[in-house]
């Protein structure tokens, strides 16, 4: 119950990484100081011991550690040691050890439910905070947004923001949690009709994003969930007419607002993949370090480049990249053994669409989200049937 309790909490407060402070001159969060509160919580328990051991022990693992030291070469080789180790701590470590909290899991289905009780909660605030700025009813900025001009654009342009840092942030961080609360099951009807009214107001904030990965991460998991939909029927409330609603009403937006968007969002990365591009073949085999990008460009306005495949390589090395495309390709071939992993797959599959023309994993709390996604389709691999 207390291992429960405790991913439940770490989930429903991903988005208090915006909330900084320094211990001994260290840069923290308030999420960071959770997850290793959470930590230590779980690991004295006796049973999660031998859950996290019989996990780690699988070679299946190889390529997650081959994706950590690849990032620890990034580290040593940073022209700012500084950044680098901040984000790896912030990006790959903190991530992973909320991995393992859940490898320290026994009972796959109510880890789920708790993953989705505490991102469900998490998501329909953030998703309430930005149709709230949308619609032009909640216009104050926390301290962090008051310095950045752009957030007066974005309440001009009646875009949903929510507490992050730009419309993009919060669409990277709605589309993912639609798709895992989806694959809740529930019997109760009125649990199901406040499911149902929970997506539909994360999808709402999602189209008032105006981001335009986030809506073709979204088309992209609603085609996957069409294609591949569970055999049990365990979703109640007539599930495809609601994702065809749904799906119709993110179209249309699309269809409206996409050649601006093109515009505005297409052209102006074509000059910044470019640029990426032409970093990572000064140094193809190793990249350049970790959050090296803005660095060593010395880009002011852009300081990644708005693509996960790039900036893996150029954070990360070569190894780094095939790393994570073989870890990424591993978790979806499970995910066809497995209802449950059904839905996760959808998730997984909207944050690589999304990291076309996003930065999605290489983000606090979105490299919590995937490495969780990375985690419970692994131990619904690998169940274990002693009682935690």
């Amino acid at each position: 119950m207390l291992n429960q309790v405790i991913i439940s909490i770490i989930v429903l407060l991903l988005p208090t990484y915006l909330v900084r402070w320094s211990v001994f001159n260290i840069p923290t969060t308030l999420l960071e100081i959770v997850i290793y509160i959470a930590l230590i919580l779980t690991l004295v328990q006796k049973s999660s011991w031998s859950n996290l051991w019989s996990r780690l022990k699988n070679r299946s693992l190889l390529w997650l550690g081959l994706f950590v030291i690849a990032n620890l070469v990034g580290v040593i080789i940073a022209s700012d040691k500084t950044m680098a180790l901040g984000a790896f701590k912030g990006w790959i470590i903190d991530p992973i050890l909320v991995m393992l909290i859940v490898f320290c899991q026994s009972d796959v289905k109510k880890t789920y439910q708790t993953v989705v009780l505490g991102l469900s909660v998490s998501g329909v605030i953030v998703a309430i905070w930005g149709l709230f700025q949308s619609l032009g009813l909640m216009t104050i900025l926390l301290p962090a947004q008051l310095g950045d001009s752009g957030f007066a654009n974005y309440l001009i342009g009646h875009r949903a923001v929510g507490p992050f840092e730009s419309p993009n942030y919060l669409a990277m961080y709605l589309v993912p949690v639609w798709f895992i609360l989806l694959g809740l099951k529930v019997s109760n009807p009125t649990a199901a009709r406040l499911k149902w009214v929970s997506l539909a107001v994360i999808c709402l904030a999602v189209v008032a994003t105006q981001s335009l990965g986030g809506w073709l991460a979204f088309i992209a998991g609603l085609v996957m969930s069409f294609v591949f939909w569970p055999s049990r029927r365990s979703i109640s409330i007539n599930p495809r007419m609601m994702l065809w609603l749904m799906a119709l009403g993110v179209g249309m937006a699309v269809i409206i607002m996409l050649p601006m968007k093109f515009e505005s969002s297409i052209g102006p990365r074509l000059t910044i993949w470019r640029d990426a591009v032409a970093d990572i073949f000064t140094q193809p085999i190793l990249g350049q370090g970790l959050r090296q990008y803005a660095v060593n460009l010395d880009m002011q306005s852009h300081n990644h480049p708005h693509n996960l495949y790039l900036a893996t390589w150029i954070y990360s090395g070569l190894f780094g990249l095939l790393s994570f495309l073989a870890l990424t390709w591993q978790s979806l071939r499970e995910t066809t053994k497995n209802n449950l992993t059904l839905f996760l797959s959808y998730a997984l599959v909207t944050i690589l669409v999304h990291g076309l023309i996003d930065t999605t994993v290489w983000k606090n709390d979105l490299a919590i989200i995937f490495w969780i996604i990375i985690g419970l389709i692994y131990i619904a691999k690998q169940p274990i049937t002693t009682k935690s």
